[in-house]
């Protein structure tokens, strides 16, 4: 299990979560909301969203964060798998907020 709280990114809410592929150990990659907002509050905070990749050492029972993108916009309401072409086999996560998506590699 994942203690949220002792991560070192303030997660409000976990929107999506998958686990990454060609890691030596297994790896998740959660799509987080930080603070939570919504239509209406757009005008005071829009980029609340983030994604966060975990590696999860079943040995040591650790989990250290293996990288972290914030600033994601409000909408972002799940992540699709999309193969990376150039450096199989780890994969790029395209976020998907309701009215657009976005690549990260």
């Amino acid at each position: 299990m994942i203690d949220l709280q002792s991560l070192p990114v303030k997660i409000a809410s976990v929107l999506d979560f998958q686990f990454l592929e060609g890691y030596n150990d297994p790896t998740i990659l959660l799509l987080y909301e930080a603070l939570p907002t919504w239509t209406g509050r757009v005008t005071e905070r829009q980029d609340t969203c983030g994604m966060v990749a975990l590696s999860i050492n079943l040995i040591d029972e650790t989990h250290p964060v293996i990288w972290q993108m914030a600033g994601l916009p409000y909408d972002s309401s799940a992540w699709v798998r999309q193969p990376d072409l150039w450096m199989e086999p780890v994969d790029s996560p395209v976020t998907c907020p309701t009215c657009q998506s976005r690549t990260f590699t």
